[in-house]
């Protein structure tokens, strides 16, 4: 059962086209999404020191603010979905919703933006992650001396990827 958002607050946004068993995609692919999404909300959240799932009893402003964004990605990813395959489609509608959860999560991480969830309750245990988070290639750390890396080789090809 979800806890953020369902079917119902998808089809709100895709009126004309809403999710049904027979529709691109199937019912049943789009409530996975929503789970998965969930999922990997929660965990974000906890890392943030937040107690999950953000119940709308207790934190009807904060619950508000995460089913928007849970809706939102899951949004996104039918509308990449339906385009698929079409050929040159406007995939602004896509765009403008994974931006929206992206943003958010972007904002939530941040020591200086004031987003927040406001009436969420809190743990005390955020994790705080030495040096920020990454999301490019980062060279490991080597010892390799200089004169053995041949000219026009990059250290960085040498060297192993981190993700």
């Amino acid at each position: 059962m979800p806890k953020y958002t369902d079917i119902e607050a998808v089809n709100r946004d895709l009126q004309q086209l809403p999710i049904t068993a027979d529709s691109r995609p199937p019912l049943a692919d789009v409530q996975g999404w929503i789970n998965d999404q969930e999922l990997e909300l929660d965990a974000t959240l906890v890392n943030l020191g937040y107690l999950t799932p953000i119940v709308r009893a207790t934190s009807p402003a904060s619950h508000s603010i995460v089913r928007n964004m849970v809706t939102q990605a899951v949004l996104a990813r039918v509308l990449r979905s339906r385009r698929h395959g079409v050929g040159n489609v406007d995939d602004s509608g896509a765009t403008v919703s994974q931006k929206y959860y992206d943003d958010r999560l972007k904002w939530l991480n941040s020591k200086t933006h004031p987003f927040e969830l406001p009436d969420a309750l809190r743990t005390g245990k955020e994790q705080v992650k030495p040096g920020g988070v990454s999301f490019g290639f980062q060279p490991e750390a080597t010892d390799r001396p200089q004169a053995e890396i041949d000219a026009g080789e990059s250290e960085r090809a040498w060297m192993g990827q981190v993700f």
